[in-house]
């Protein structure tokens, strides 16, 4: 995971790590626990990361700002979107959206099967894996943050490369 000036990544012995792009450590962050998502970073410098039962939310100089406790697992990786809200999917299918405050701004039951990240087009619209058999969009007008990495496997080009993180 590789922000504008760190690689970040949860490990299984319960840290969340940052290094320094020549591999040095610059800080860790005991989370105690597993986390199977990967990490994403908003517009903001905010990186987010589904730890066990929560949604955590770390500054960029690796203090926990705040968690959000779910019912279920987080394993997918969150998405930044453009107005700083983030939205996560729990294993059960729960796919929420929170405001930088932590504020519940709105949810959706998929009914399960919520291992997927979700993903967003240029206009809001929202895709994921829904009830098992299906593929929904859900509408939106929200697109993705603008950020060094606001979603699983890709920039904000979507190339996931960090050197093109800057966009045209």
């Amino acid at each position: 995971m590789n922000g504008s000036e760190s690689a970040y990544f949860s490990s299984l012995d319960g840290w969340f790590y940052a290094l320094s792009l020549d591999g040095t450590l610059r800080w860790r962050l005991r989370t105690g626990g597993i986390s199977e998502s990967s990490p994403i970073v908003a517009a903001d410098g905010t990186i987010y990361i589904g730890v066990n039962h929560q949604l955590w939310a770390i500054s960029a100089d690796g203090k926990q700002k705040w968690t959000r406790g779910f019912q279920q697992t987080i394993q997918s990786p969150p998405l930044a979107l453009s107005d700083g809200s983030v939205c996560c999917n729990s294993i059960q299918g729960l796919l929420a959206d929170f405001d930088p405050q932590n504020e519940l701004r709105w949810k959706y039951d998929c009914l399960g099967y919520g291992y997927s990240s979700p993903a967003v087009s240029s206009q809001g619209t929202i895709f994921l894996s829904d009830k098992g058999f299906f593929f929904s969009a859900l509408p939106g007008a929200v697109p993705l943050g603008k950020s060094s990495w606001p979603k699983f496997r890709g920039n904000s080009r979507n190339t996931g490369n960090g050197a093109d993180s800057k966009g045209p």
